[in-house]
């Protein structure tokens, strides 16, 4: 698996000092830059690309107040059956 890494390092040109830093330590470093990066690009996303004209209308009319309440009850949700989950797996 180590291998796979490196070679992938390799290939993008990254100096040695920084690829074995990259590595070092079970490769944390790697796993959080390789998860972080969707959620940045998505941020970038957010900044640069304009709402839809639909979308603005229906927040000027306010009738998307309570998409917020509905999303975070959704994850709120989600959480407990994951905890739940993970717990039954425990014992």
């Amino acid at each position: 698996m180590a291998h796979g890494r490196q070679r992938l390092l390799d290939s993008l040109g990254l100096a040695e000092d920084i690829r074995a830093r990259l590595l070092a330590n079970g490769s944390w470093r790697l796993m959080m830059i390789v998860g972080a990066a969707p959620a940045l690009l998505c941020f970038f996303f957010r900044l640069f690309v304009p709402e839809s004209q639909r979308w603005e209308e229906e927040r000027q009319r306010g009738s998307t107040s309570h998409w917020a309440t509905r999303d975070l009850l959704g994850v709120l949700i989600g959480l407990g059956r994951g905890v739940r989950y993970h717990l039954s797996l425990e014992s």
